[in-house]
């Protein structure tokens, strides 16, 4: 009796695995968005930029769907019925391909093998798994849209010594013998 009680429960998990954004959809777009990362050559500063954005549209976007968490920038509003792998991949995948396009094949690859686990027919998806890329790709879209404005990009002045700083004036500051200059907001 244990037996057969313990194969239902196993059968009945392998059943409902496919339409939750389980911890390996996740973590194979990790891996994807570090080869991807090694093969660009990006560098350690926007590596870090890159993988906040990616991240943060994966996490806003399985949430819009089970709206369990404080949203981090975009609100939940996920069509119902949305699979939460399919909004991870879509997310992690929009993201990546505006932010490395030299590696899209390598991100057209994993989208391919995500749409072959969690989908019968990989070219004519199911409904939850076409709303769940919709909504992925919505969300990434407004993380990038909101990022693109960060001033990651931002030209700034040359810095020429002696000259006041921008946001306050220098004062000058004494403790007993030591004296530095301090800025004045």
């Amino acid at each position: 009796m244990k037996a057969k009680l313990a194969i239902a429960l196993v059968v009945l998990a392998a059943l409902a695995a496919p339409g939750f954004a389980r911890a390996g959809t996740v973590t194979d777009w990790n891996r994807t968005m570090i080869a991807g990362l090694e093969a660009a050559h990006v560098a350690p500063q926007p590596s870090s930029r890159i993988g906040a954005i990616v991240q943060t549209s994966v996490f806003d976007a399985v949430n819009g769907i089970d709206r369990r968490y404080a949203s981090y920038r975009v609100q939940p509003a996920a069509a119902p019925g949305a699979s939460r792998a399919a909004a991870a991949a879509s997310a992690a995948y929009t993201a990546l391909v505006a932010l490395i396009p030299t590696e899209k094949p390598l991100f057209d690859q994993q989208l391919a093998a995500t749409m072959a686990e969690i989908s019968d027919n990989p070219s004519e998806p199911g409904q939850s798994v076409r709303r769940g890329l919709d909504w992925g790709k919505t969300v990434a879209t407004a993380i990038l849209a909101w990022r693109a404005t960060d001033g990651l990009t931002a030209v700034l002045p040359p810095y020429v010594p002696g000259t006041p700083l921008v946001i306050g004036s220098r004062r000058r500051r004494c403790l007993g013998r030591r004296c530095f200059a301090s800025l004045r907001a």
